[in-house]
Order: structure tokens, then sequence, then C-alpha cells
């Protein structure tokens, strides 16, 4: 592969390793003081690159020990305007940030993957990514997350990937606005056991939503910090609501490490999380159930629980 990798040989790619927490290994395995806007305030600390570099290099590390290429999500889940105009940046710090988030990414996997990586431009959602009342509709949201959205794809992310998406009408203004950039695009969707997203809405039926609703298509769908058997029951429970037969465009899974409730994990003093290979081979039935090919991490794991989903994904047969 080479060092500008594309979005064809992802679409290609039967076995694709992404990244594990970020966030949470800050705070729970690390001695640096995560502000409330997060990562993207890193982006401006010689200490905080330093942090962002180390851990997505000991993931790529994993990867590249099992011969997968990985995806290194950029560090800007806050970097939208509202979230800097409410933390007192200046205006022009959405451009910079954004950039720089993607040339962090750009430069790990030149240096560090090798060329065998591609470079995920990560926005979230407006509000509480847990909480869907928190939302905006689809009109508000394709505004609202325009400017971030050209600024991560002017930077030269290879695709756009917005996580986690808890309901369906922000989701589709997120999708709006990134179809349109000239970026290949991916919605990373919350989801309950049931096979609903917090606001109630069928997984298949959130999907058509975007497909109906918006011009031009994903590149794929995925599925964002929930643990592999929350996933692997949701998904069997989706095949039986509206809009079944658009699960098949699910490829991409980033799981949270403990399937304790979201009200539970979130703010915890304490982190929750299985034992690696455990967890690792949950994930590798999740693939096997929704013929999945893009595994990684979410709330909790590390770098060995990515470790241990690179070594069982690379003995997995192929789909």
């Amino acid at each position: 592969m080479s060092i500008e990798s594309n979005v064809a040989a992802l679409a290609a790619a039967d076995k694709v390793i992404t990244d594990g927490g970020i966030e949470t290994w800050i705070d729970f395995r690390s001695d640096y003081e995560l502000p409330d806007i997060g990562t993207v305030s890193m982006l401006d600390s010689g200490a905080g690159r330093a942090v962002l570099i180390d851990l997505e290099s000991r993931y790529i590390a994993a990867a590249r020990e099992n011969d997968l290429p990985i995806v290194i999500g950029t560090p800007s889940w806050h970097a939208s305007q509202h979230r800097l105009q409410a933390a007192k940046y200046p205006a022009s710090a959405v451009e910079r940030l954004n950039r720089s988030a993607v040339w962090l990414a750009r430069g790990l996997r030149r240096e560090v993957a090798q060329g065998n990586g591609f470079v995920a431009g990560v926005l979230g959602p407006f509000g509480d990514g847990y909480d869907p009342g928190a939302g905006l509709d689809s009109t508000q949201a394709r505004i609202m997350h325009q400017r971030q959205v050209e600024a991560l794809s002017t930077a030269g992310a290879d695709f756009l990937f917005a996580v986690p998406l808890p309901a369906v009408n922000e989701a589709v203004g997120i999708c709006l606005a990134m179809a349109d950039t000239e970026s290949a695009y991916v919605p990373s969707f919350l989801l309950d056991e049931s096979g609903r997203l917090p606001d109630g809405t069928a997984l298949g039926e959130a999907i058509g939503r975007v497909l109906d609703e918006v011009s031009r298509p994903p590149l794929h769908i995925a599925v964002s910090c929930v643990h592999p058997r929350v996933f692997t029951t949701a998904y069997r429970n989706a095949q039986d609501l509206p809009g079944a037969h658009n699960l098949e465009l699910i490829a991409q899974l980033k799981a949270n490490a403990s399937d304790r409730p979201r009200a539970e994990l979130d703010g915890s003093m304490e982190l929750h999380a299985d034992e690696p290979e455990q967890w690792a081979a949950e994930m590798i039935a999740a693939r096997e159930t929704a013929n999945l090919r893009i595994l990684g991490g979410c709330c909790g794991t590390d770098e060995s629980h990515i470790a241990a989903l690179s070594r069982q994904l690379a003995a997995a047969d192929s789909l």
C-alpha cells in the first residue's frame, strides 16, 4: 500500500483493525489531565501531542505485528464550531485544530504505520453522544456541522467518521453535511440491545433514512460505543425490525471493553473492562454474526485489547 492510501483499498479490505479507546486511556492510564474540551486541546500542547502520539503508536504497533492495516482516528471529536466557541477559542480555531488533528494522524500513518492505514476525520454529535434528546434536527445539524466537516475534508482525511450517533434526525443532518464535501464518509450509530438507536429508531430504518435523504451514500455503516455482546444481540434483534435489509451495509464495529450500561459507565471513577483475550473473542464472534470487516476499540479499551484483537483477527478465516 502506498503512503497515500485511499478509500478504495479500505472498501476492498477484508480485515482491518482500528485504534482503541482514547479519552478513557488518557483519563485512567496516563498522568495527563484531560480538560472538558477533550483531546483537541492536546494539539496545542507539546506534552499533549506526545501523549497522543505515544498512544496511537501503541495501537499501530499491534496492527503492524499482525500485518493488518489500521484506521487512525483524528483527535477532533470536540473540535466543532460550537464546542470550541464555548471553550473560548477564536473562530479560526475550527480550521486550525481540525487541520492539525488530520496532519497528526497522517504523520502517524506515514512514519509509524509505514503507509498501511487510513485516517478517519472524527466528529461528534452536537450534544451528549449518549443522549438522543440533546441532538438537532437534520436541517440544524447540516448547518451546525458543516464547518468542521469541511475543515477535516480539506485537511486530507481519508474519510469522515461521525460517532456516536444516538438519534436519526441529527445523523441524517451530519451525513448531509459530510456528503457536501468531496470526502467519503461513515456514520457510526449508537445501539441498544433492542436493535434500535436510543431515540427508538430501528437500526435498519436509520440506515434507510440516510440512503433515502442523502444524495451520496456512505462508504459503509459503523456501530460504536457498545460492547460486542450487546452488538451481537442488537444485530440479531434488528433483523426483525423495519429496514432489516439495510443491515448488510454495516462493516465496522468500534466496541467498548465493558458491557455495563452506558449510564453506569458515563462519568465512572473506575475503569471497567473485560480481559483482552475474552473481549477479542467476543469481537470475532460479532464479526462472524454481521460479516464485519473493520474492528476496533472504544471506551475502556487499551493497547492490550487491540493487540489481542489483532492476533485473533489475523488468524480468523476470511469472510
